[in-house]
């Protein structure tokens, strides 16, 4: 299989719009069902933009699943070049470091999260930032084969070639597969349960819905040692969230008639909720400084005090968790979402050119996204 693509296509207005509607149609079930998490498309290259429908999703083989699975978790609105640079730095190192996994033990999540601790589903709605999920992670594919986002591609006589991946499906031989995924959940520990619960990932665990769902609401952690270990992308703001204490409900009172290990009971609330998940994950944090979280030199001290120092303990959790920190560089220009959408709502395309990959920009400026609210 083959696929030529001009260099700046943009999707016809039929297309769009058939995406737009697949991707409410799949939102709709997943909230109807009352689903935690699941899967909704599989994206393999640049070739699934020429399929007339929504590409399934597309799950492991159950004897050749991934073994690292890299987790970018955003509102996505939009997705910017800094979540690109972001993930395909993260496959990069991961495909080709000492201790990483070659880039055919990979897999990519993109996660959505329509109930968010919080940010709303405004100024675009969802089924909107699916189609730009997806377009996103074409752009992806195009970024890791080293080729200008929106040119011509160019493998082997101006074709991709494909081959089945051992994830399964069809996939370039360079890049990894793509998922995009939902989930009801607000926080990393409830998002990295579910998917390592999930029949979609996790060959030990079987569903009578199928795709990507979860098991139960919260599932727990027998099923480990199966599911890929977990990557998650994260800011250096985030990681200042996730060891707040003020996100972690306390633990079930022992007179609630509710079983409860003696152990989990001397738990505090954070550890009941990030000691599994940063077992099954670990926590790549990119630097921020250029707005307020101080310099390089200041967040690395920070991450060397958590674990050398007693700080985590103090809001109740553990210095050991600070290992399964990865502290990486941050982009030398400031590129968010707010400025994407300030870009667009004022029609300065390309400025917005510049804080987005060209298929999120041509797909923004088509469905005139963001001229009300940036």
């Amino acid at each position: 299989m083959s696929a030529i693509r001009e260099a700046g296509a943009t999707m016809a207005p039929d297309a769009r719009a058939a995406l737009i509607s697949a991707f409410a149609r799949r939102l709709h079930a997943f909230q109807a069902q009352a689903r935690h998490f699941e899967v909704v498309t599989t994206v393999h290259n640049a070739a699934d933009l020429l399929r007339p429908q929504l590409a399934p999703a597309t799950p492991p083989p159950r004897q050749h699943g991934p073994r690292t699975l890299i987790v970018l978790d955003s509102s996505f609105n939009p997705p910017t070049k800094a979540h690109m640079r972001m993930a395909t730095a993260a496959v990069q190192e991961l495909a080709s470091g000492d201790g990483g996994s070659r880039r055919g033990g990979l897999r990519v999540l993109l996660l959505l999260a329509v109930n968010n601790a919080d940010k709303g589903a405004k100024p675009a709605a969802f089924e909107h930032r699916l189609v730009m999920m997806r377009q996103f992670a074409v752009d992806m594919h195009d970024e890791l084969r080293g080729e200008e986002t929106g040119g011509v591609v160019e493998k082997q006589g101006n074709t991709t070639t494909n081959t089945e991946s051992e994830e399964g499906g069809k996939s370039s031989s360079s890049t990894p597969p793509i998922d995009i995924g939902l989930t009801t959940y607000p926080f990393f520990h409830e998002k990295s349960a579910s998917i390592a619960s999930s029949a979609f990932y996790n060959s030990a665990v079987t569903s009578e819905s199928g795709g990507g769902t979860s098991t139960s609401p919260i599932p727990g952690d027998a099923d480990s040692a199966t599911a890929p270990e977990q990557v998650f992308l994260a800011g250096y703001d985030t990681l200042i969230r996730i060891f707040n204490p003020k996100y972690y409900s306390p633990p079930i009172p022992a007179d609630a008639g509710v079983t409860t290990d003696t152990a989990d009971r001397r738990k505090t609330p954070m550890q009941t909720a990030l000691d599994p998940f940063l077992t099954r994950a670990r926590l790549r944090v990119t630097m921020r400084t250029d707005d307020g979280w101080g310099g390089r030199d200041e967040q690395e001290q920070h991450v060397r005090a958590l674990a050398e120092g007693g700080e985590l303990e103090q809001v109740g959790g553990r210095r050991e968790w600070a290992r399964r920190i990865d502290l990486v560089e941050g982009g030398g220009e400031v590129v968010s979402s707010t400025l994407a959408r300030r870009a667009a709502k004022e029609g300065k395309w390309e400025v917005l050119g510049t804080l987005v990959s060209q298929r999120v920009g041509e797909y923004v400026r088509s469905e005139r996204l963001y001229t009300e609210d940036a």
